[in-house]
């Protein structure tokens, strides 16, 4: 296997150096030779240019429920979404995943790498569900921002703008996993054992459905659950 990267965070190269997974950068002029299976780490929306027996690995920030998987038919590949930390070249990646059960544990030693231990990723589901828990993440943290300031402001003198807040975002997260959950899905087979994280919460889950999609109907679940009640 031969590692090929493009336009990739340096502080996710550092981590690769320094757990020994050597990597060459793209040279248009210069492309790799194809002797070896080659695995692309690739942050560009186009896709790179593969060869039979090649594995892309997509970083490309995109919409979640763009499917990649449609740009190449039938090519092995996997969708990667990182949280970025200056520590992570030291300690590592919090990572997910997302692509065919297959795919993702081929691609094993490159994700034990850069994770912080080895298999302390997360198989989120088809190559769609680490962007849609990277949305959700960002839409929480962005809330989080918004509370502080708000308490800054108001003093805890009131308490209306935080429940203003609180219901916002519910509903802004409803409407974005209905939206996840409206794109179509398949049986999930996690690569890796599940945390306890993800045990099913809520009647609408069942066990085939992905770390992903069980997010979703959480979601939805909890904001359901609380329009009903007096």
């Amino acid at each position: 296997m031969k590692l090929v990267s493009h336009a990739i965070d340096p502080v996710l190269l550092s981590r690769l150096s320094r757990q020994g997974l050597p990597y060459e950068e793209f040279d248009p002029a210069r492309p790799p030779a194809t002797d070896v299976p080659r695995w692309w780490l690739w942050s560009a929306p186009f896709p790179p240019p593969l060869a039979p027996g090649d594995l892309w690995i997509d970083t490309c920030i995109r919409p979640f429920d763009q499917d990649i998987t449609t740009l190449l038919p039938g090519v092995p590949v996997l969708s990667l979404v990182w949280q970025h930390s200056s520590f992570a070249a030291e300690h590592g990646f919090l990572l997910t995943v997302g692509g065919q059960t297959d795919t993702v544990l081929t691609a094993r030693p490159l994700l034990d790498a850069l994770a912080p231990l080895p298999g302390g990723w997360l198989h989120a589901g088809d190559t769609t569900a680490p962007r849609f828990l990277a949305a959700v993440a960002g839409r929480v943290g962005g809330s989080l921002q918004q509370l502080a300031t708000l308490v800054m402001q108001s003093g805890a003198t009131s308490l209306l703008p935080l429940l203003d807040l609180h219901r916002t975002l519910l509903l802004d997260l409803a409407q974005l996993s209905q939206s996840y959950l409206a794109c179509p899905s398949q049986p999930y087979r996690p690569a890796l054992p599940l945390p306890p994280l993800f045990a099913p919460l809520g009647p609408e889950i069942s066990d085939d459905d992905s770390p992903a999609r069980r997010v979703a109907k959480t979601i939805v679940w909890l904001v359901l659950q609380q329009q009903t009640q007096p």
